[in-house]
Parts: structure tokens; C-alpha cells; sequence
């Protein structure tokens, strides 16, 4: 029974110690990451005269957030022309008008014949 406590003992050591060294590698290379995108940060930053901010561009995640603000980003939407709004809404009265007409085409069709069955019962 000493035997076996001793082989995990040291299996457990040695598995902690492969783990360690593991999560050291990681710090390792998000480091290294952070300090090359920095770097590229600066360099385009002295290209563009400071006006990019690469940072922030290349930190975006994907549900849309800033990782170093904490605060939502928001989505810039499309916005429409006084003419446009006015184009839009036309399309709009045409397609409920034409919509509405075949939804009333199918009622008094429907109305017809269920007039014909009750005629012929």
C-alpha cells in the first residue's frame, strides 16, 4: 500500500508540475502578443500620423465589446435621405395595398364557395 501512495504521490507531482509549466507558457505568449501588438500599434500609429488605434480595432470581441472599455459598442445604423424615407414608405404603401387586395381576392373567393356548397346541401 506505501508503494502505491508513494507512485501517485509522485504521479500527481509530476502532473502538477507539466500543469504549472503549461499555464507559465501561456502567460508566456499572451505576453509576447500583447507586446507585438503594441508594437504594431505604434508603428501604425506613426504611419497614420496617430490617427488609427489599431488597439482597440484588434481587441474587439466577437459579441461586439471593447475588452479594455467594458462598455457595449455600438453599431452604427443606416440612415436614410429625407427622399429616400419618402421612396421607402411609397414602396411600402404599394406592397400592404397589393397585399391587402390579394388577402381580400382569397376572402370573397373563399365566401363564393363556401356559398355554392351551402346552396347545394
Amino acid at each position: 500500500m506505501e508503494d502505491f501512495a508513494e507512485d501517485l504521490g509522485r504521479f500527481l507531482g509530476t502532473a502538477e508540475h507539466k500543469a504549472r509549466g503549461w499555464l507559465d507558457q501561456r502567460k508566456s505568449i499572451a505576453s509576447q502578443l500583447s507586446q507585438v501588438r503594441d508594437k504594431a500599434d505604434q508603428l501604425l500609429r506613426e504611419l497614420t500620423g496617430g490617427a488609427a488605434n489599431m488597439a482597440l480595432t484588434v481587441t474587439r470581441s466577437r459579441r461586439g465589446r471593447s475588452i479594455g472599455s467594458g462598455k457595449k459598442a455600438k453599431r452604427k445604423g443606416r440612415t436614410f435621405t429625407a427622399a429616400q424615407r419618402k421612396q421607402q414608405a411609397e414602396r411600402m404603401r404599394a406592397y400592404w395595398a397589393k397585399r391587402k387586395a390579394k388577402t381580400a381576392k382569397r376572402g370573397r373567393k373563399a365566401a363564393k364557395t363556401a356559398g355554392s356548397i351551402a346552396g347545394n346541401g
